[in-house]
């Protein structure tokens, strides 16, 4: 008999951690190297077929990066991160179909289904300073198997890199943003001081001074 995979009401802090991932404009953003090279780099580690990032929207998981070159979404009541983030720790399932929390997920349940599971959360920090899960940083393979200690760490160290480059990421474009707000501040100042010189010779006043300076 299985069970539901908890729904998004059942996170106390799902509107900030929501907001947490929005802000970071991931979602449906084009493919990038750093995390195209970080899940190839988890799954040569890890010794499994596919590795992915997701992410963990409303009612979707997206995958931000996959071994498999692909970008896709799947239902967030279907995807096994949607459980990962409900932790700290890296979720690790030697064998789906024995589990009755996934035993009938499609899949799964599908002929050649997932068998192994592996994720660990990937978090984000907000405009005041809180972390939220976002999403995982997960493996995955057609054939049970299991994961050492040594294995788990190496997951934990691999998802701590994911949040480091979500994070330069995201300064990055903050500070892409300020100076693009400069650079548009300036030239409207620019373009102020030149109407305001054109009106002054189109009235043919000009600038003047006096001096109350009189001499012997």
């Amino acid at each position: 008999m299985s069970s539901a995979l908890p729904t998004a009401d059942m996170f106390a802090d799902e509107t900030r951690r929501l907001a947490a991932l929005h802000a970071l404009a991931l979602l449906d953003s084009e493919p990038e190297r750093e995390f195209d090279a970080l899940v190839a780099l988890a799954a040569d580690m890890l010794n499994c077929p596919t590795a992915m990032l997701t992410l963990v929207d409303t009612d979707r998981l997206w995958i931000k990066a996959s071994t498999s070159g692909e970008q896709s979404e799947i239902a967030r009541d279907v995807g096994m991160c949607t459980q990962t983030i409900r932790g700290s720790d890296p979720l690790v399932i030697d064998d789906l179909a024995l589990d009755p929390r996934f035993d009938a997920n499609p899949m799964v349940a599908a002929r050649d289904g997932l068998r192994f599971y592996a994720g660990a959360p990937i978090h984000a920090v907000d405009g005041e300073g809180e972390r939220h899960a976002i999403g995982a940083l997960c493996v995955v393979d057609t054939t049970p198997r299991s994961m050492s200690d040594a294995g788990r760490r190496a997951l934990q160290h691999l998802a701590t890199l994911a949040e480091t480059t979500i994070a330069a990421r995201a300064a990055a474009s903050k500070a892409l943003e300020i100076a693009t707000t400069a650079d548009r501040q300036a030239a409207a100042l620019a373009r102020q001081d030149r109407i305001f010189r054109q009106a002054e010779r189109m009235a043919a006043m000009g600038s003047w001074r006096t001096s109350l300076d009189h001499e012997q």
